[in-house]
Parts: C-alpha cells; sequence; structure tokens
C-alpha cells in the first residue's frame, strides 16, 4: 500500500500532532472532528482525511503503511548518550538511577528557577515510534489520576527541544520490596504488612479503572520509614469495563512485561484485567514469602518459562521455602491464599486484590480466610489461635465461676440457717432466708443442667453459656414464684447478662417482666420499684412506645423524691434516663437535662461511667445547635475519663471517640477527626469484636469520613464491607442500629454527588423516624437531605414540600431562640431550591442571614464557606459579576488558608464558582485555568460519577466553547454520561448541554 500523501519537513510536525489528537476520538467522531478545522490546516487535511478514512485498520500493522511520507531526513536509530548536567526541558540531569528496556529513569532537578525539587525523570534510549509515544501519553494520563500514599505521583510530562517526550515522577528514595525485606531479616508478618500496602494501592487504581500489568520488586519500593511506593504504571492501560484488550498497536510497540511474574493471559497475549494483578501480587508474594519464585525451570529459557506459566501449577509456597520456621508458617493458611491468587484460571482466583488483601488480614487476625474449605473443626482451630489469652482466661473465669457458685451455695446456706435461729426476732428474718433459700435452689438447679447427673451427660456437658441463660430465664416464673425478691434479684443479673452479650431482645423481654413482678412486691414509695421503673424505661427508646418514657420517669421521681434520694446513684440514672429522652425531643430540654446529669455526676459520683454518657449527651445537644468546638471540649472531657478507668478503658473509649471524631468533622479538622476515627474503631474491633454493632457504627463513620475527605475508593470499600455485614442473614441488629448507619453513609453520599446511592436509606429512616421519633432533630435533619436529594432530581415541588416539613420540624425541635446554625442550615437549601428554579435574587435573600467570611486565621466555619460558594453563584445570575468574583475568592481563600480543612469537593465546588465568574467577567484563560483545576480535583478525588464532576465539566465546556470547541464537547460528553448514570437529574444541572 503506498502512502496517502507526501509531506514537506514543517507540515509533517502539525500532521503528527493532529493525528495524536484524531486518534483520541471515538472511531466514529474522528471524521466529523476533522471537518472542524481552520484554514490553518489545510496543508495537512487531506493527508489526515486519507489515513483516518482507512480507519476500519486503526490498530493494525497494515496501517502503518498508509502514513505520509516526510521529505525530511529519516529518523535516527540512536540518541545521543545523556550525561549529568545535561538538560531535557526544564530539567537538569544529575544521575542516572536505572534503565529499562523502554526508556532510563534520571534523578533531576528543575533548571528553571521555578521549583526545588528532584524528580525521577523518565526519558526515552531509542527512536520514539507512534505506539511508544501514545504508550507515553497513556502513562501521563494514568499516573495523573492516581493520588494515593503509595503510589509514585506524576509532577510532570511534556517533551524536550529534540521532541523527546519526558515524565517527571516523585522521586522515591527507597530499595525493591525484595530487598528490603531481605537486608532486614523481616519475618513473615511483617513481609505480609508490606504486602498489604501494595495491595491497597493497587487497589486504589483498580478503582480508578487502571490496571497496572507489570507488578515486580523492582517496581515496589519501600522507604526507610517502611512506607510501600508503587512505580511504573507506564505499560498500564485504561479498562473497558474491568478488562483491556491487548492491541495489535501494543505489539508493535513493544509488549512490555516481566516474564517471571506475567500471569497466563499476558503470556498467551489474552485480554488483561484486574485479575492478572491479582496474578502478579500472588508472584511477588510468593518470592517474599519463600526466597523463591514459583517455577524452577531445567533450560531457563524464556520460552520453557512461557510454558511453565501458561501450563504448570506452582507448588506449595510451604514446599519451596528452604527455612524450617517459614515452612511452618506458610503451611496451611498462607499456602492456600498463595494457591488461590495464582490459579492458572483467572475465574477461580480472587475477584479483586482487594479480596487478597482481605484474605492476608484475616490471616493476620487469626481468623478463618475464604481460601480454605470451611470446617468446624477449621474455625475452632482459628478461634482458639486468635484468642488464647480470652480461651485461657476463659477457663480461668469458669472455674471462677463454679469456685464463686459454691462460694455463693456456702454462704446461702449460712444465710438459711442464720435466717432460720433469727426467724423469731421478726418478719423481715424470715423473707431472707426465704430469698436465700429460693436463690440457692434455683442456682443449683440451674448448674446441675451442665452436668454429668443428667440423663445425657454428653449433651448436658455440652450446653453453652447462652442456653443457660435462656434455661435460666425460663425457670424464673415457675422456680421462684413464690419468693418475688429473689425473681427480680435473678432477673438483674440475667438482664445483665444477656446485655454483655448485646442480646438487647432478651434483656428487654426480662426488663418487662421485673417491672410486672416489682409493682405486684413492693410499697408505692419503695425504690426498688423506682430501680424497676428506670430499668423498664430503657426498653422503650427505640420502639413505638415512646411516648411512655415521660410517665415511666415521672413515676420513678415521685417515689424517689418521697423517699428523700437527693445524691444516690438512682437518682442519677433517673438524671440519665431523662436526658436520654430529651435528647431527641427538644433541644433546650436535651441541653438542659444532659448539663444537670453531668453537674450532678461531677459532685456527687466522678468515678463512675455514667459521667462518661452524661459528657456525651451534653456534647449531642451542641452539635445538633452546630456548636462544635463546645462539642468537642466536652468529648475530650469523656475520652480522658474513659482513658483513666482501669480495666476496661478500651470499652469506654469507642463511643467517645466516635462522637469525637464526628465534632471535629463538623469543624473539617480533617486529621483529628481520622486519628479519632481510626482509634475508635481498632478499640471496638479489640473489646467488641468485628460483628458488633459499635464496631459497625465507627466503622461507618470513618468510612464517611474518608468518602468525603477525597479517599472514595477506601472509604466506599469500608462502607461496603459494613453494609454487608449488616444485610448478614444471620446477623441480629436493632433496627435503630441499621438505620444509624445507613444514615451515616447516606450523608456521606450526598455530599460527594451521589443523591441517588443516598436516597434511599434516607427515605426508609425517615418513615422509622416518623413514627418512633416524630419531634426530633434527627427527623428534621433527614427532611433537608431529602429536600437537597429533590433538588438535584429536578423535582422541586417534592423538594419544597420536604423542606418546609423539615423547617417546620427544626424549628419546633430548636426552640427559642433558634441557634444560628439551624437557621444557616435551612437557609442554605432554601437558597439551592431558589437557584435550581432560576430565582438567584430569592437565593440572595435567603443567604442574607448568614455572615460573609472574615480575613482568615486558620479556623474555618463550614456553613459560611458553603454560603459564600452558593452566594457567588447567584451573584453572578443577577449580573454582579465583581461582587460574585470577590465572594468566590473568598471561598477559595478560605479553604487553602485552612490546612487542615482537605475537603477536595467542597474546594471543587468553590473553583467551579470562581471559574464561572471569571467566564462572566471576561477572563476567559484565567476561567479555562480555574475550571481545569476543579475538574482534575472532583476527578483525582471524588467519584467518577458525582453530579459535582459533572458540573465542574459543564462549566468547563461552557468556558472553552470559542478557544477550544473539539474539547469543549468533550466535557460535555463526560457531564452527559456522568448524568445518566443517575436516572434523574434537574434541568437546573444541564446549562449548556448540546
Amino acid at each position: 500500500m503506498t502512502a496517502a500523501t507526501d509531506l514537506t519537513s514543517a507540515s509533517w510536525k502539525a500532521f503528527s500532532t493532529l493525528l495524536d489528537r484524531a486518534l483520541e476520538l471515538a472511531p466514529h467522531e474522528r471524521l466529523a472532528w476533522l471537518d472542524t478545522l481552520g484554514l490553518e490546516h489545510a496543508a495537512v487535511k487531506p493527508a489526515l482525511r486519507a489515513v483516518l478514512e482507512r480507519g476500519a485498520g486503526v490498530e493494525t500493522l497494515q496501517w502503518l503503511d498508509t502514513l505520509p511520507r516526510s521529505d525530511g531526513p529519516a529518523p535516527r536509530l540512536e540518541e545521543p548518550e545523556l550525561q549529568p548536567d545535561a538538560r531535557v526541558g526544564p530539567y537538569r540531569l544529575l544521575r542516572e538511577l536505572g534503565v529499562g528496556g523502554m526508556g532510563a529513569v534520571w534523578l533531576a532537578e528543575r533548571a528553571d528557577g521555578t521549583l526545588k525539587r528532584q524528580v525521577a525523570l523518565k526519558l526515552p534510549r531509542a527512536v520514539w515510534s507512534t505506539g511508544l509515544a501514545q504508550r507515553m501519553a497513556r502513562e501521563r494520563d494514568i499516573l495523573a489520576s492516581l493520588e494515593h500514599p503509595h503510589i509514585a505521583r506524576l509532577y510532570d510530562a511534556g517533551t524536550d527541544a529534540q521532541g523527546r517526550p519526558f515524565l517527571a515522577l516523585e522521586y522515591v528514595e527507597g530499595q525493591p520490596i525484595d530487598v528490603y525485606c531481605r537486608e532486614r531479616a523481616l519475618n513473615t508478618e511483617a513481609r505480609l504488612t508490606l504486602l498489604l500496602q501494595v495491595a491497597r494501592a493497587v487497589a486504589f487504581a483498580h478503582s480508578r479503572l487502571v490496571v497496572h500489568r507489570d507488578l515486580k520488586p523492582s517496581n515496589i519500593l519501600v522507604t526507610a520509614d517502611g512506607q510501600v511506593r508503587l512505580l511504573d504504571f507506564g505499560i498500564a492501560k485504561l479498562m473497558e469495563g474491568d478488562r483491556t484488550q491487548e492491541t495489535q498497536l501494543t505489539q508493535l510497540a513493544g509488549r512490555a512485561l516481566t516474564l517471571d511474574y506475567a500471569s497466563p493471559e499476558q503470556i498467551r497475549g489474552e485480554q488483561i484485567g484486574t485479575a492478572s494483578d491479582v496474578y502478579s501480587l500472588g508472584v511477588v508474594a510468593y518470592e517474599l514469602l519463600t526466597g523463591a519464585r514459583p517455577y524452577k525451570l531445567k533450560r531457563g529459557s524464556a520460552a520453557e518459562l512461557e510454558e511453565t506459566i501458561a501450563t504448570v501449577d506452582a507448588p506449595l509456597a510451604s514446599a519451596t521455602a528452604t527455612d524450617t520456621a517459614a515452612r511452618k508458617e506458610l503451611r496451611g493458611d498462607l499456602d492456600a491464599i498463595l494457591n488461590t491468587a495464582l490459579r492458572k484460571d483467572e475465574q477461580q482466583r480472587y475477584a479483586s486484590v482487594d479480596a487478597l488483601a482481605q484474605d492476608i488480614e484475616r490471616h493476620l487476625r487469626g481468623e478463618p480466610v475464604q481460601a480454605r474449605p470451611d470446617s468446624a473443626g477449621y474455625r475452632l482451630r482459628k478461634f482458639v489461635g486468635r484468642n488464647r489469652l480470652a480461651v485461657g482466661a476463659a477457663a480461668a473465669v469458669l472455674l471462677a465461676v463454679l469456685t464463686g457458685a459454691t462460694l455463693a451455695l456456702w454462704q446461702a446456706r449460712i444465710a438459711v440457717e442464720q435466717a432460720r435461729i433469727a426467724q423469731e426476732q421478726g418478719e423481715a428474718a424470715r423473707k431472707e432466708a426465704k430469698r436465700a433459700q429460693a436463690v440457692q435452689t434455683f442456682l443449683l438447679d440451674i448448674f446441675r443442667r451442665n452436668s454429668h447427673l443428667q440423663a445425657d451427660p454428653l449433651t448436658a456437658r455440652t450446653t453453652t453459656a447462652r442456653e443457660l441463660l435462656d434455661i435460666g430465664a425460663a425457670q424464673i416464673g415457675e422456680a421462684l414464684k413464690d419468693v418475688p425478691e429473689a425473681q427480680l434479684e435473678v432477673i438483674s443479673v440475667l438482664t445483665d447478662m444477656y446485655t454483655q452479650l448485646s442480646l438487647g431482645t432478651e434483656a428487654e423481654a426480662l426488663r418487662v417482666r421485673g417491672l410486672e413482678i416489682a409493682r405486684r412486691t413492693f410499697a408505692a414509695n419503695d425504690v426498688r420499684l423506682a430501680d424497676a421503673l428506670l430499668s423498664y424505661s430503657q426498653t422503650l427508646h427505640s420502639g413505638s412506645r415512646r411516648a411512655e418514657i415521660p410517665v415511666v420517669l415521672q413515676e420513678a421521681r415521685d417515689i424517689l423524691d418521697r423517699a428523700g434520694e437527693k445524691a444516690t446513684f438512682l437518682r442519677g440514672a433517673l438524671l440519665y434516663e431523662t436526658a436520654r429522652f430529651q435528647r431527641d425531643e427538644s433541644l433546650p430540654a436535651a441541653r438542659a437535662s444532659a448539663d444537670e446529669l453531668v453537674a450532678f455526676f461531677r459532685e456527687n459520683h466522678p468515678k463512675r461511667g455514667t459521667l462518661i454518657n452524661g459528657l456525651r449527651l451534653a456534647a449531642r445537644a451542641r452539635l445538633f445547635a452546630f456548636e462544635a468546638a463546645q462539642a468537642e471540649t466536652l468529648l475530650a472531657q469523656a475520652v480522658d475519663l474513659a482513658r483513666q478507668r482501669e480495666g476496661a478503658s478500651a470499652a469506654w473509649l469507642v463511643g467517645p471517640l466516635t462522637d469525637l471524631s464526628e465534632a471535629q468533622w463538623a469543624q473539617w479538622n480533617v486529621d483529628d477527626a481520622e486519628r479519632s476515627a481510626r482509634e475508635s474503631v481498632a478499640m471496638s474491633l479489640k473489646v467488641n469484636g468485628e460483628a458488633h454493632a459499635e464496631t459497625l457504627q465507627s466503622r461507618a463513620k470513618l468510612a464517611a469520613l474518608l468518602m468525603r475527605t477525597g479517599r472514595y475508593a477506601e472509604g466506599e470499600a469500608l462502607a461496603r464491607s459494613v453494609l454487608e455485614r449488616l444485610d448478614d442473614r444471620g446477623a441480629r441488629y436493632s433496627t435503630g442500629t441499621a438505620a444509624n448507619v445507613r444514615s451515616i453513609l447516606a450523608g456521606a453520599y450526598l455530599e460527594v454527588g451521589l443523591p441517588q446511592k443516598a436516597e434511599v436509606a434516607t427515605l426508609a429512616d425517615i418513615e422509622d423516624l416518623r413514627t418512633k421519633m416524630p419531634g426530633s432533630g434527627a427527623l428534621a435533619s433527614r427532611l433537608l437531605s431529602l429536600a437537597e436529594i429533590r433538588i438535584a432530581q429536578g423535582r422541586y415541588d417534592e423538594a419544597d414540600a420536604v423542606l418546609r416539613e423539615g423547617e417546620v420540624a427544626w424549628l419546633r425541635f430548636a426552640g427559642e431562640p433558634t441557634p444560628a446554625g439551624v437557621l444557616h442550615t435551612i437557609a442554605l437549601v432554601k437558597g439551592e431550591l431558589a437557584l435550581a428554579r432560576a430565582d438567584a435574587s430569592s437565593a440572595l435573600e435567603h443567604l442574607r442571614s448568614i455572615p460573609q467570611l472574615a480575613s482568615h486565621t486558620g479556623s474555618i466555619d463550614p456553613l459560611a464557606v458553603l454560603a459564600e460558594i452558593q452566594r457567588a453563584d447567584a451573584l453572578r445570575r443577577v449580573g454582579q459579576i465583581d461582587e460574585a468574583l470577590r465572594t468566590a475568592e473568598r471561598a477559595v481563600d478560605a479553604l487553602r488558608a485552612a490546612p487542615q480543612a482537605r475537603v477536595p469537593v467542597v474546594e471543587g465546588r468553590a473553583l467551579v464558582a470562581l471559574g464561572r465568574a471569571q467566564a462572566a467577567a471576561g477572563r476567559s484563560t484565567e476561567a479555562v485555568a480555574t475550571l481545569s483545576e476543579a475538574v482534575s480535583i472532583h476527578s483525582k478525588r471524588g467519584h467518577v460519577a458525582s453530579l459535582w464532576l459533572a458540573d465542574a465539566q459543564i462549566a468547563l465546556g461552557a468556558a472553552l466553547v470559542v478557544r477550544d470547541p473539539v474539547r469543549s464537547r468533550e466535557m460535555w460528553s463526560a457531564a452527559r454520561t456522568i448524568q445518566a448514570t443517575h436516572g434523574e437529574v434537574g434541568p437546573h444541572r444541564r446549562p449548556g448541554l448540546k
């Protein structure tokens, strides 16, 4: 085939540049794009058309023959040797770091005086063909989207004066992971911990639709402080779905992979997907853990290696390792994990790198791994292995219980005898004797259920503690029917045991029975009846009978008042139950009752754990009033008290730390909030286990924090694991726990621009709250969230109705004077709805109550920042362009002057408001730069389907209409794609789309 046409040297460069742009478009869009080129490209348009019209074979060897010939000299086959101090673009070479098949890597620094930063500069070693140039461009685009602490960052990309492309990447001063492990003689656990860092980085890349395709030790560096950096996405490809196919163009440019770590499908030249990275990471893990690669060759040729990888199963790691201790550690779980990762059939491997990482984590925690067949014996061994201390302690506890029971029975026997002797002294002594005898008999009967004296001794001896509890609860009524005082005593003990086992339903049933017995047994002024009433009130908080609580508490208060109980713990219990109830009824009452509770315990019982819970309730009232700094102070005190409690600090720390994280996030103190959240999760896992309700809630809050602060992939993975646990058919979580977890995540989804993911959980939560807590601040908050969802969907009338309901609910709950934060929150949603309806004047009126940002001092008011963003948009729409510019600049400056407030979604929105104002002011160059930055932030730190990203793309597309219509259409096309995934999107989000 002959060339399409001949070109001069001068026109060849223009042809090459335009051809690159054409090939970035979909095939069906290329000729239409060609027709948009202006007269300045008339000399090369015929050559471009001739090549593109043969587009049926765009990525075939034959297509290369259609390229035009240049009258310039033939390209050189060798580049001059690079030397230290040589210039490549704006960089000065310092020393060569390494040489690969496709290029060299040099340590370099900026030579133009703009930045004093050393980089790893990636450079060509030979002539760069069309395929290799496209690969370099691909690497640039991919690395720009992969911002992760364990992935080397891309700082710059371009070409030097000779037309050679270069990439300036983060310079990582570290060692290859195999060298790092070998030189430090790391144990198996430490090596697995490093592999987990690698897996998380690869999983992040996969979440950005990128496959690495060349995972090997030399591409995985470890810094001196033990932090992994993953290098070289130079041969990665953006996936279509979860797979990418090796094209003829890839083969032409050189199939760049390292055979020793390549997957079978790579060897066969088949489609490459995430499973290929699973395999390669499995090879790296195998080598790190055994000291050898999985395949031993006789001839050692590349052909033999390819054949072996494609057909021969890897031997067990425990059989390959030469160290005796390592062989023992690898046998079992790690053999199974590596075997699963190295399966020839990709369908039989781990479904994702994240699944591989989760199995490694399970192994490190001593839990059963998914790679091994399940069995009762295996699970029992794992339980004992990870709970050696607990199992030993349990044995000791059992011995203590039996010893204590014997002692208790002996003491009861003495009490019976003493009571018998004292019968003549009065009725009280006779009742005590009867109660003691009844408790003694009951305890004996329960323990006999677990003895060899039963008809079926084997079954009896295997009865669990839970089963003994159920047996005891079932027998109370009949065995102790004549001794109500003994019934109440046993009910109290069994209720506490059920509560400790997170068996709330069973505990509530016993509390109800206890109140019934107390009413029949005690006089109306007996404090024991007040105790039973307070215990019973705990069963009413989450049910439909919540309205009974004030009546029950008033009865208990009357009893304590008549008995003169002013400073006892029972009075404190009354104050606590009162504050718990008021928390969801009235903000002024919640604040007053919680403060009274805290003051009471500080004065009378400063070492009781109820003081910690009282501080949490007082802080919750401040959070509802948007007084986050005050809430943080109270919660810091609660955390300090929890740390001072001997023997139970971890259990008492979980709740206060979770709440502290929430208060810190409400001020956008990201680092502090994350630190508190992670400690809360760690503590709950330690004392409660993975399946406990407190663990789920603390992990949900951490997931929400990660999503809101630009770590969406990590946060979503954690959220997914929480929801899977919540939906487990064998789980027994209360409806309150489930609703709270889903609400936490729904709030995060809404804030990152995914209202469709937030809708279902928000609707369900609202219906539940309308039934159980119709006057609560929680309901008011959820209603405003639903209004925002309806605005995003374009259902403006529904949004208006829900917003009105939410406003009424908020004002009723907040009371007078209404906290400013409550009023500002309502105003923000009203302003958002007005802007959606194209009524910018009304939006400005709603926002008038929210003060403008003052000069920034380091702290930040999130509501004020959000108001400035909205206000800038409204000012631009009413034609006050200069004021819109100043307002948007204040928002951007405030975010950037507060380093702790790293909230990428909000920064991106502020930049969109600023860019639109700049465009309206005729400052098109600034507008394009600002809006490009906004798109970049949303792309890298948000979700790929976020409506905020679509908004930024629409704004950038509008700014580019005149100067770059092709890119403008690309932006609008991307925005349309995002909006299509949301089902319903309001017309206010579609301006400019064509």
